[in-house]
């Protein structure tokens, strides 16, 4: 828990068959799309997590947008009055937010409908120091604020100290049968013994994630390792920027732009891989980075952001200043050169995703949050 913006002790969390949630719990989300962002995929994972502890009695209302798609009217109208219904007719006896933007719409909920809620808080959209009034108050008003990671849950708490305190439930992956591991033959997935691969939307509004860092490290990675590829799968509207830039930097066919990749075909390039490479300075956790260590894949991180609260810096991957091409070029070099430690970092890796980030271990923390919050009445006990 953060308050103060000092990182305070947590209780245990319950286990997941221990943890008495009250029942019809509800999720807003923007959208549970499975060709959204990130907390398109946290969305999914959470109403999961939810439906396993509330015994599939977890309902969810989406928005119907991801990304930076304008939200029509007409959608948010629908939004609002489906989340009005649900709480006025005590079908939802409490509501969790996936991020602080759409949580202003219970804001809009009359006191006398409005359930407690929850908000998880996944970065920048709340660490900004010019947090508008709005999401101000959706923050102020929940019941329980959920951070993603420590580095986000610090993060908010110093920019905004009158906050109220602030819970931490590191995130997971779904489990493995719901991304099945087909992967279309047309589709490439071996770019050779030496690739390092980066997975993220590439858009001129979230030029943050490192993919301009690794192409500015790339000619003395490729000095050292003459075989080594760069892989950067994801689509955005800064993807032609980046593809000029790696041609004025003459990296030629070391760089490869496949695009958008389904899930299995994500897995099956990083199966093929050396190492993951992020070194993004604006993450609120990272879910690739797990996607990543569930494999066996050492990453690389940078310093400036959550990577530390899922990289171990030497144990199961390496820590670099984001803004230092050539500490990420070294780091890069290091990896693809010295087979027995990325080996040793990739299992090390494993292991800490299944101690620490699989969904059990998810579904446990985030039990014991929820149960605490939203408790089950005597009589339900």
């Amino acid at each position: 828990m953060i308050k103060n913006g000092l990182l305070m002790p947590l209780a245990a969390p319950s286990d997941a068959g221990e943890a008495r949630i009250a029942p019809r719990g509800l999720l807003a989300t923007a959208t549970l799309s499975r060709s959204g962002d990130g907390i398109a995929y946290e969305a999914r994972l959470l109403h999961r997590a939810m439906s396993d502890l509330a015994g599939n009695d977890a309902r969810v209302i989406e928005l119907g947008v991801g990304g930076a798609q304008p939200v029509a009217l007409r959608a948010r109208v629908r939004f609002f009055t489906t989340l009005l219904r649900l709480q006025s007719l005590h079908r939802a006896n409490w509501v969790v937010f996936t991020h602080v933007g759409i949580a202003r719409a219970q804001l809009r909920v009359p006191r006398s409908f409005r359930r407690p809620y929850a908000v998880f808080i996944n970065g920048i959209e709340a660490w900004s120091a010019t947090l508008d009034p709005a999401r101000r108050a959706a923050l102020h008003n929940a019941r329980v604020r959920i951070a993603i990671s420590p580095h986000t849950a610090r993060r908010v708490a110093i920019a905004h100290p009158d906050l109220p305190p602030i819970d931490t439930c590191l995130l997971s992956l779904l489990p493995d049968d719901e991304t099945p591991d087909r992967v279309p033959a047309d589709v490439r997935v071996d770019y050779g013994p030496h690739a390092i691969v980066i997975v993220g939307r590439m858009a001129s509004t979230e030029r943050y994630k490192g993919h301009d860092q690794l192409l500015l490290a790339w000619p003395r990675v490729v000095a050292e390792v003459p075989d080594a590829t760069l892989v950067m799968v994801g689509r955005g509207d800064d993807v032609d920027r980046l593809r000029t830039k790696a041609a004025a930097l003459s990296l030629g066919r070391s760089v490869h732009f496949p695009g958008f990749l389904s899930d299995a075909a994500v897995r099956g390039v990083m199966r093929h891989a050396a190492a993951f490479a992020m070194p993004s300075r604006g993450e609120g956790f990272g879910l690739v980075y797990l996607q990543a260590m569930r494999l066996g894949l050492p990453c690389l991180g940078s310093r400036d952001d959550a990577a530390g609260d899922v990289i171990v810096d030497g144990e199961t991957g390496l820590l670099v200043p984001q803004q230092e091409p050539d500490a990420i070029a070294g780091a890069i070099a290091r990896l693809l050169t010295d087979e027995p430690m990325r080996k040793r970092m990739g299992e090390a890796g494993q292991r800490r995703f299944e101690n620490t980030f699989s969904y059990p271990r998810f579904r446990a923390r985030l039990g014991g949050i929820l149960a605490r919050a939203f408790p089950a009445p005597t009589r339900e006990r």
